[in-house]
């Protein structure tokens, strides 16, 4: 315990001289907390929503991201419209999700968000 409890002093030693605010910004983003983050999230979950009511939707997907696999983005709706139909669980719902997110975040040059940020957790199964 005294090992830990030296180093923890170091860490606050070297915490006095450094500005918090960047640190807890970034640590908002990793958690999800930050007001861009979650703006983010709710327009790719617009996105989504808009896509499986209308096709003419994955246009736009194109357009804004030339990379994406377009007939894998066509099975997903597609299977999500069953899952909803059938009233099974919403894997293909929220894999599109995911899909949405990983191009995004292909695009912006940023590494793919980490599980702690998956809106899954609060989504509607509508």
């Amino acid at each position: 315990m005294e090992a830990r409890r030296r180093q923890l002093q170091y860490i606050g030693k070297l915490m006095r001289n450094v500005d918090p605010a960047p640190i807890q910004a970034q640590l908002d983003v990793f958690n999800g907390n930050s007001a861009a983050e979650v703006a983010r999230q709710h327009r790719l979950e617009r996105l989504r929503a808009d896509y499986l009511e209308d096709e003419k939707v994955l246009t736009t997907i194109a357009d804004t991201w030339p990379g994406a696999d377009l007939q894998h983005l066509r099975n997903l709706r597609r299977n999500a419209l069953k899952e909803r139909e059938q009233g099974k669980p919403p894997k293909a719902f929220r894999e599109l999700f995911r899909v949405l997110r990983d191009l995004e975040a292909q695009a912006s040059g940023s590494e793919a968000p980490d599980e702690a940020s998956d809106p899954d957790r609060e989504e509607d199964e509508e």
